[in-house]
C-alpha cells in the first residue's frame, strides 16, 4: 500500500533523546495548506482528467462549464475529505506512482530538497511536486521554497500566453492586410493587363487601317500611271 510511509532513525531529527522508528504517513490532499490546492489541481491534473474525475465523483459538468469553473470546483472540494478529494488523491498517487516511490525512500529532509532539484532539472515538475508536498519529511521551509518555484512560473506562463495571444492577433491582422493588399494588387494587375490588351487591339486595328490606306494609295498610283 502507498498510504503509509515509515520514518526510520536515519531520517529523524536529532533531539538529544533516543530515536525510535515511528510510522508517519504521507499527507493527504485535504490536509495540505489551502494555497497548495490551486497549484495541485492546476499543475498536476489536465482538464481532461478533471472532467473524468468529476464524472466519477458525481460532480455535474455541463457542456457550458468553462475550464476555470471546473478548476474552481475541484479547488473548493480539495480541502475536505469528501469523495471527490479522496478520488483526486488516489488518482494523483496512481499517476505519479514511480516518482512517489523514488521520493518515498528518502529519509533525510535535506536530501529531499536535492531530489526536488534533480527532478525539476529534468523537467519532471508535476510528479515531483506532488511527491514532495505529500512527503512526511517536507518541512515548512522546503514547502515554501517549492511553492514559490511552482507558483511564480504559472504567472509567467500566463503572461507569456497573453503575450502570445496578442502577437497572434497582430499576425492575424497583418495577414488580413496582406491578403487584402494582394487581392488589390491582383485586381490592379488584371485591370492593367486588360488595358494593355485593349490598347494592343487598338494598335492592331490602326495598323490594319494603315495597311488598307497604303494599299489604296498604291492602287491610285497605278491608276494614274496607267
Amino acid at each position: 500500500m502507498m498510504e503509509t510511509e515509515f520514518l526510520t532513525s536515519a531520517g529523524a531529527r536529532n533531539t538529544g533523546h533516543k530515536v525510535q522508528e515511528l510510522p508517519i504517513r504521507r499527507t493527504k490532499l485535504w490536509e495540505l495548506d489551502h494555497r497548495f490546492h490551486c497549484l495541485v489541481i492546476g499543475t498536476c491534473l489536465t482538464m481532461d482528467e478533471l472532467r473524468r474525475l468529476a464524472r466519477k465523483a458525481g460532480i455535474s459538468v455541463g457542456a457550458k462549464m468553462s475550464d476555470y469553473e471546473l478548476h474552481h470546483s475541484f479547488v473548493q472540494v480539495a480541502g475536505n475529505p469528501v469523495f471527490a478529494a479522496r478520488a483526486t488523491h488516489k488518482w494523483l498517487d496512481r499517476k505519479f506512482n514511480a516518482v512517489i516511490k523514488r521520493f518515498g525512500v528518502c529519509q533525510d529532509a535535506d536530501k529531499l530538497g536535492s531530489l526536488w532539484d534533480d527532478a525539476t532539472g529534468q523537467g519532471e515538475i508535476t510528479g515531483a511536486f506532488w511527491a514532495l508536498i505529500t512527503h512526511p519529511l517536507a518541512d515548512t521551509e522546503l514547502m515554501q521554497r517549492v511553492y514559490g518555484e511552482v507558483h511564480m512560473p504559472s504567472h509567467l506562463v500566463g503572461h507569456s500566453n497573453r503575450s502570445t495571444q496578442q502577437q497572434l492577433a497582430t499576425l492575424k491582422r497583418r495577414v488580413a492586410e496582406l491578403e487584402e493588399a494582394q487581392a488589390w494588387t491582383a485586381e490592379a494587375s488584371r485591370l492593367r493587363i486588360k488595358e494593355l490588351e485593349r490598347r494592343a487591339e487598338e494598335l492592331a486595328e490602326r495598323a490594319q487601317r494603315v495597311d488598307v490606306l497604303e494599299l489604296l494609295v498604291l492602287l491610285d498610283n497605278d491608276a494614274v500611271i496607267s
